[in-house]
């Protein structure tokens, strides 16, 4: 018994471009809402007074906020975030004047404080109108 094959031609074909294309722009899409997401907890910061000089002046009582994980003070004196905002204003030359160096505000991060803490921290002091904050190590 002998089988015969028929010389069958293979035919070639070429591959498609739109599945590549389509993955492409689905990997642009991607990175370009990836690249956004950074951008809601900008912080603006100043290295200057606002009149152009080199020179900062802090007057008045001391502001000092500490805070780490789970504690928040005020030149040294525990308490809540509550009590934070009336008790810093109570500090203050003139707390509806503008934001000069005499409503300076300092943060100052302690063990096991995070970005995540300290620019929650800033959120709430900027929506009480205390926008004046200094941060340093």
């Amino acid at each position: 018994m002998r089988v015969e094959f028929q010389n069958t031609r293979s035919v070639r074909r070429r591959a498609s471009l739109a599945p590549m294309i389509d993955v492409v722009f689905l990997l642009l899409i991607f990175f370009m809402l990836a690249a956004q997401l950074g951008r809601d907890a900008i912080v603006p910061l100043r290295a200057n007074n606002p009149d152009g000089s080199g020179r900062n002046t802090y007057e008045g009582p001391p502001r000092l906020v500490t805070f780490s994980q789970d504690v928040l003070a005020l030149n040294g004196r525990e308490m809540s975030l509550a009590a934070l905002i009336p008790a810093l204003r109570a500090l203050m030359p003139d707390p509806l004047g503008e934001d000069g160096p005499q409503n300076k505000i300092i943060l100052q991060p302690k063990d096991g404080a995070t970005v995540e803490h300290m620019l929650e921290l800033m959120a709430v002091l900027r929506s009480a109108g205390l926008n004046n904050l200094a941060v340093i190590e």
